[in-house]
């Protein structure tokens, strides 16, 4: 009866040693998740469509962001990545005129281990029906528009960037 009482003894003590082992295995993914997260810190801001006639008649769209440096208002222009990417705005954009565009670090590493790392804009959207968010990556339209843009995000709030 004693024996049964100490192997009894020995399986809690086991079962508590799993749990505190999972415990802290749970603990560390949420680390490195967290981690993860602050690697990829976004800044959210607003991509606007502006409606303009080409010169055939037909009415298109461009997109901006728009902000303030040094007291003068200024403009970011963005493309798409490719020119289908338009249609992808479009049906992102739908009847809105503005949607939140996130921008964070990302990298990525070649056949040879070389990490090159990257800024990503991403315009983003939920969709009413499903709550799916879809999302299409553009890019500033000049290399001026990356340097306007970092002015902007320099004007920001600590907080936000």
């Amino acid at each position: 009866m004693a024996n049964k009482q100490i192997l009894n003894e020995q399986t809690a003590n086991e079962q508590v040693s799993a749990q505190t082992s999972a415990q802290a295995t749970a603990e560390q993914a949420n680390a490195q998740a967290t981690e993860q997260t602050a690697a990829k810190a976004e800044v959210l801001l607003d991509l606007i469509r502006e409606p303009f006639k080409a010169k055939d008649g037909r009415q298109m769209f461009s997109y901006c962001v728009k902000g303030k440096v040094r007291g003068r208002d200024v403009k970011v222009d963005f493309n798409a990545k490719d020119q289908g990417g338009y249609e992808v705005l479009d049906i992102l954009f739908g009847d809105k005129d503005k949607l939140p565009l996130a921008m964070f670090e990302d990298e990525m590493t070649d056949d040879k281990g070389n990490t090159t790392r990257y800024t990503v804009y991403e315009v983003r959207d939920v969709d009413e029906e499903t709550g799916e968010i879809f999302s299409y990556k553009v890019k500033p339209a000049r290399e001026s528009d990356k340097s306007i843009l970092r002015m902007i995000l320099a004007g920001l709030p600590k907080a936000a960037a």
